[in-house]
Formats: C-alpha cells, sequence, structure tokens
C-alpha cells in the first residue's frame, strides 16, 4: 500500500478523484453528498488542496484501486468550506434539476447546527473512509497515524474529529488510538473527540 498526500493544486492531475469518489459512496453509503454524485464529491475533494497551509487530502492506494482516504483542515477554516459547497451545489442543481425534490437535501439545509467552537486551532479529522474491499487490512489505522504525524509536525498537534453517537465501531476505533470524547460538546447526533495537548 502506497500514501499519497496531496496539498498543491498543481498535483490534481494525478489524483484518481472518482476513484475516491467511488470509496466515499461505499464507506458512507448514507452521506447527504451522495446524492449528488461524483462531480460534486470531486468538487469537495478539490478544496482541500486550494490552501496547502490549512488543509490536506491523503489516499492510500492497493493494487489498482483507491483502499481509503482521510481529509483534514484546520477548526477555523469552516467558513470558507460552506462558501465553496454552496456555489458548488448550486451548479450540480443546474446538472441535476430532479435534486430539489429530494426531501434528505431540505433536511440536510435546515438542520439546526451544533458546532462547538474551540478557543484554540486544531486540526480536524473531516474525514476517514475504508473501502469495504479492504476493511480489517489495517487501512484505517495507517491513515490515522499518518493523519497524526501531519498534525504535530505541520500544525498544532492538537487534533479533534467528530463521530455520529451511533457509530459504535468508529468510536471504539479512535478511543483504541487514544482520542478522548470532548465533555463540553453537546449535540443529538455527534460526539467531539480530541488528541494533543
Amino acid at each position: 500500500m502506497n500514501f499519497y498526500r496531496f496539498n498543491n493544486l498543481q498535483v490534481f492531475k494525478g489524483i484518481p478523484f472518482n476513484e475516491i469518489a467511488e470509496c466515499h459512496k461505499k464507506a458512507f453509503p448514507l452521506s447527504i453528498y451522495n446524492i449528488f454524485g461524483n462531480f460534486f464529491l470531486i468538487k469537495v475533494f478539490k478544496w482541500y488542496l486550494i490552501n496547502p497551509n490549512k488543509r490536506h487530502l491523503i489516499y492510500l492506494n492497493k493494487g489498482k484501486h483507491v483502499s481509503g482516504f482521510l481529509t483534514m483542515k484546520m477548526n477555523d477554516d469552516s467558513d470558507s468550506f460552506f462558501s465553496y459547497i454552496f456555489v458548488n451545489l448550486i451548479l450540480c442543481i443546474f446538472k441535476n434539476p430532479l435534486i430539489i425534490f429530494n426531501k434528505q437535501m431540505w433536511r440536510f439545509f435546515f438542520k439546526k447546527s451544533n458546532k462547538y467552537r474551540y478557543n484554540e486551532v486544531r486540526i480536524e479529522l473531516v474525514s476517514i473512509a475504508v473501502h469495504p474491499d479492504s476493511q480489517g487490512l489495517g487501512v484505517g489505522s495507517k491513515l490515522i497515524k499518518r493523519f497524526e504525524q501531519i498534525a504535530v509536525k505541520h500544525f498544532t498537534g492538537k487534533m479533534m474529529l467528530s463521530v455520529r453517537k451511533e457509530n459504535k465501531i468508529a468510536i471504539d476505533f479512535y478511543i483504541k488510538n487514544g482520542w478522548i470524547l470532548e465533555p463540553k460538546f453537546n449535540s443529538d447526533d455527534y460526539f467531539l473527540m480530541k488528541k494533543g495537548s
């Protein structure tokens, strides 16, 4: 397995965005992003390459397919993400106007946000996905270890992530890797976890 870490717009040519999008769809079959298709998912992944000082996209290749990926960003970078996403959602609606009839999309837009703001800058693990064909082979552990190395070397070393409360497998995985629950965070749907001083 080989790691590929990208944080630069000039390397778009070599990135298998369609494969990363397919890995996302298989790892997160209920994700709201999937209803917008690969065009939208690829736009989301490209956002992580626009500002190399604040964001990264890492993926693992095994043979000819992407076995897993992760995305990370500085936690003070959320506003630019939502602006970028909004513009690309409008493009998706123009490409496929029937999307506006999707109830899941409207629930997503009008859902109350429970964002917890740290008073300090932390690097956020936004998503980590392992292709179903590669689960149980240590791909997730390799990805999270690489994330932690980058966080310590290039950023503050203070890390955070959010995880759905019903995702017991992921919560156990993070705890096994030294992450702890943030007791100050209150959400109906998510736990916030942190690592680093």
